[in-house]
């Protein structure tokens, strides 16, 4: 009596199955085992990066993230998830993940999408260095390079400006302050007059 399963042939003779492609034992009920298809199972399978294999013809089911005759490429740019069918939604980013679909932001933005830039004293990728900048500096969120406040200069804007220079990046020069503790105060440009002196040079004579 036949009991041959998944549409294999019975011998009319013994009653034998012969499997089709895909399938193994003495009643065909059984898959091939894994990385193997075709007749009798006896073809190997070359689908890579946890791709699952047909038995029945060794085609290759990728993995999400992947994509190929043989699963071995990763999705294209812009794309991830299975059969790479879904679309990357990211704003500041270098891609995404090919799996995921989780976003690479550039240096100085973070965020689900990379589209929030770095909370001030933070900077870089995932804004995750924290600033070094001094006396008031803000660091740029790309790169944490300092921007010193008026007044300060040097890489961490730990020193002050140069004497009879002020102001932003110290750019502007202190007006002639005659009779001062010597040259204009480096944030704001006003002369520091001697006692018995005043007005915007120092050069009126205190009339009390």
């Amino acid at each position: 009596m036949c009991n041959c399963r998944n549409s294999a042939a019975c011998s009319p003779v013994d009653g034998s199955c012969a499997c089709r492609e895909g399938w193994q034992g003495t009643d065909c009920s059984i898959p091939c085992s894994s990385g193997t298809w075709g007749l009798s199972c006896n073809r190997s399978c070359h689908c890579t990066n946890d791709a699952s294999c047909s038995p029945m013809d060794g085609s290759c089911t990728c993995a999400p993230g992947w994509a190929g005759d043989t699963c071995e490429q990763t999705c294209p740019d812009g794309t991830y998830s299975l059969d790479c069918a879904q679309r990357c939604e990211c704003s500041h980013a270098e891609g995404c993940d090919s799996v995921s679909g989780h976003c690479h932001c550039l240096a100085g933005w973070t965020g689900i999408h990379c589209d929030n830039v770095c909370v001030p004293g933070r900077w870089g990728p995932n804004c995750s260095m924290s600033c070094h900048c001094e006396n008031g500096g803000s660091c740029r969120p790309e790169d944490g390079t300092c921007e010193c406040a008026p007044g300060y200069r040097g890489a961490l804007c730990q020193r002050i400006c140069s004497p009879g220079f002020f102001g932003h990046r110290c750019s502007q020069a202190c007006p002639m302050c005659v009779h001062s503790n010597g040259p204009c105060h480096h944030v704001t440009g006003h002369c520091d007059c001697l006692p018995g002196f005043f007005g915007p040079l120092c050069n009126q004579g205190n009339l009390i």
